[in-house]
């Protein structure tokens, strides 16, 4: 079979032959994993909070520079731990704009955190499910109340839907065109 005329496209979740590392993203909803298929399929992330729950969905903007929420909010109680999403490198730890923040590194990825706090040292590699940092510090954001959660492709800049990585899916051969 020509392979040539066909691209490899993937979203959130890849199967587990292929590794942790999700390639071009597609819209969610046509690829998710049916039930009979789920021993094949995985979910690239995990939310970071236990038993917390989204209380605020992304709503990006239309272009970068407008208003928009870049990311999604997850409740918590005052220092709740926050667990790593994937396995990954601390890259931030510190200040934004008065917001106390921490972000991790991941394969093309910047994932940020806010409030956060961590003991750890930028460099310090975490595992998925490890504690890393605590739901603390200051933010004009979430306060008390929850933990904003924003990725961003490291290349190009653009945030995009954290919860797209949390939904399993499978990789599929596509045609250029499609």
């Amino acid at each position: 079979m020509l392979l040539s005329g066909l691209i490899l496209a993937s979203l959130t979740c890849v199967v587990p032959a292929c590794g942790d590392l999700p390639a071009t993203m597609l819209p969610a909803a046509s690829w998710q994993c049916s039930a009979e298929a789920s021993e094949h399929c995985a979910q690239w992330m995990i939310l970071p909070i236990e038993s917390g729950s989204i209380i605020r969905e992304f709503d990006g903007p239309a272009q970068p520079w407008m208003a928009g929420h870049r990311g999604i909010d997850i409740s918590v109680s005052k220092s709740h731990e926050i667990i790593a999403p994937t396995d990954a490198v601390i890259s931030f730890s510190g200040l934004v704009g008065g917001k106390s923040v921490v972000s991790l590194e991941v394969d093309g990825y910047t994932l940020t955190f806010e409030p956060a706090r961590t003991q750890l040292q930028v460099g310090a590699q975490v595992q998925r499910r490890q504690k890393f940092a605590v739901v603390s510090g200051d933010s004009d954001h979430c306060a008390d109340t929850c933990v904003h959660w924003g990725v961003k492709r490291t290349s190009t800049r653009d945030y995009v839907d954290p919860q797209r990585f949390l939904t399993p899916q499978h990789i599929r051969l596509v045609p250029n065109d499609a």
